[in-house]
């Protein structure tokens, strides 16, 4: 089903607004689009696309209280991820923060990079007792890129957060995902 209301001037800035903010009143999202008609131009016609929700509350006076639905909310992430990647930003690799290593310090002092071959990435982590090898699996699912950890059976987990922090590694995942022409 189209989603016709995003096509109407501001909608990504009331969207990505909401997505931000959450519960709003109606006239809060003038502090992005000036226009209070357009702004309830936009929202009611998300309203009917079934991207937010309207609620009427009586607080001395009606206000009306906007919200993404969870369709609108999939929709803004969608849309921000979109942005991030039109920026040159990856969602789904961990961008680092400058003070990132020593937030995580504690925890990574404890992993060691041990090797690599084409498929699979070994870790050690000395949090356990024994120091466990953690195999990150590298592997293609659709047109993905997909890491998977053997401790944490996940695709998600400190492990691969501390593989993405090794800058040879990260390149090396970055330059498998472009030569296979997937997205990481």
């Amino acid at each position: 089903m189209a989603v016709k209301s995003l096509d109407k001037p501001n909608a990504k800035t009331v969207l990505l607004y909401l997505l931000e903010h959450g519960r709003v009143p109606l006239t809060k999202i003038q502090e992005v689009v000036t226009s209070f008609n357009t702004v309830k131009n936009v929202v009611m016609a998300f309203k009917d696309d079934g991207l937010v929700k309207v609620e009427e509350v009586i607080e001395g006076r009606r206000v009306l209280y906007v919200e993404l639905t969870d369709r609108g909310l999939v929709v803004a992430q969608k849309i921000l991820e979109a942005e991030r990647i039109a920026r040159g930003e990856f969602p789904g690799v961990l961008k680092m923060e400058r003070d990132w290593r020593e937030k995580r310090f504690g925890k990574f002092k404890l992993l060691n990079h041990v090797n690599a071959y084409d498929n699979v990435v070994r870790v050690e982590d000395s949090s356990y007792s024994p120091p466990r090898i953690a195999e990150i699996e590298i592997g293609i699912r659709g047109r993905k890129l997909m890491l998977h950890c053997s401790i944490c059976d996940a695709s998600d987990c400190e492990h691969i957060n501390y593989l993405w922090s090794l800058k040879e590694v990260r390149e090396t995942l970055l330059k498998k995902a472009e030569d296979e022409g997937v997205r990481v």
